[in-house]
């Protein structure tokens, strides 16, 4: 399997309702994959924990100069929304299948993701 791909979802301009998205639940032999294409500031990462355990994400380091030294982990309370953003010098793949996305890991399927970026 591959890991569950999350699409980017952009706000409208100011004052203009974006259009409605869901989060997507990921598995967790391979997490999801988010394609970053946007500034890092902009871009927001919404994690649900929807069972009654809290989840663990894992967030790849990544392959550049600049790429953390240790994976950065979240948690994410059960039944509760983290919000966060990742400086992509960090965490973005820069070679090879993965190019150009953030791979995250999740401990169980019960945490879905979803990914905005504003303008």
């Amino acid at each position: 399997m591959a890991a569950t791909a999350i699409n980017l979802v952009s706000t409208n301009d100011v004052n203009t309702a974006s259009a409605g998205f869901t989060l997507t639940a990921g598995t967790i032999a391979d997490g999801f994959k988010v394609e970053m294409g946007g500034k890092d500031y902009k871009t927001t990462f919404i994690a649900h924990s929807t069972g009654a355990s809290d989840v663990t994400l894992t967030v790849a380091v990544g392959d550049s100069a600049r790429a953390a030294q240790e994976p950065l982990v979240i948690t994410v309370p059960s039944g509760k929304y983290v919000v966060f953003t990742l400086d992509s010098g960090y965490y973005l793949q820069t070679k090879g299948t993965n190019k150009g996305y953030v791979l995250i890991g999740t401990s169980a399927t019960t945490c879905e993701l979803g990914v905005v970026e504003t303008r």
